[in-house]
């Protein structure tokens, strides 16, 4: 299926296209931003080079899809013009399937969360997310990735897992 969709992506409108999404791209680039960290895995670099030519990430790392519906989700961007070569499509669509499919833990703003939010986390137990809670009752939102590791009280190996779920919003 993903061969017939690049069948037809040749000529000088796909060429437009990548000039397009390239040139959005190294401006993109040139915006300072807060960047927006992906979880570990095969595909990962793929995902943050070509995913995010045209669009952030915010509204696709809260989906939670099977591989077929990411495999969906990445030929309707194709034919709308994503500048994917054929040997990435399959690393790009396993990492999403991998790290954002039905099974992966969700998106978590750490100063909203609740205990049942919390606890889908790996290595965050019920008595872990109360000490959090009860952290940022006493002392207000929680301001950073580090803080929240160190509430937590989680090894750096076991927080690097769960980082990239995990929002901190701005205060």
């Amino acid at each position: 299926m993903v061969s017939k969709v690049f069948g037809g992506q040749g000529g000088k409108a796909g060429m437009s296209m990548r000039i397009l999404c390239v040139t959005a791209a190294i401006v993109l680039m040139s915006i300072p931003a807060v960047a927006q960290e992906l979880p570990p895995g095969n595909g990962q670099a793929l995902v943050m080079k070509n995913c995010t030519a045209c669009h952030d990430l915010e509204g696709t790392v809260q989906l939670r899809k099977t591989r077929e519906e990411w495999e969906s989700i990445v030929i309707d961007m194709i034919g709308r013009g994503a500048p994917l070569f054929i040997e990435e499509v399959d690393p790009i669509i396993g990492y999403l399937a991998e790290v954002f499919g039905p099974k992966a833990p969700p998106i978590i703003d750490v100063n909203k969360a609740g205990k049942e939010d919390l606890v889908k986390l790996t290595g965050v137990t019920s008595q872990i997310a109360d000490r959090l809670i009860a952290y940022r009752t006493a002392n207000g939102p929680l301001t950073s990735l580090e803080q929240v590791r160190t509430v937590l009280g989680l090894q750096s190996e076991t927080f690097d897992k769960i980082k990239a779920y995990l929002r901190v919003p701005r205060i």
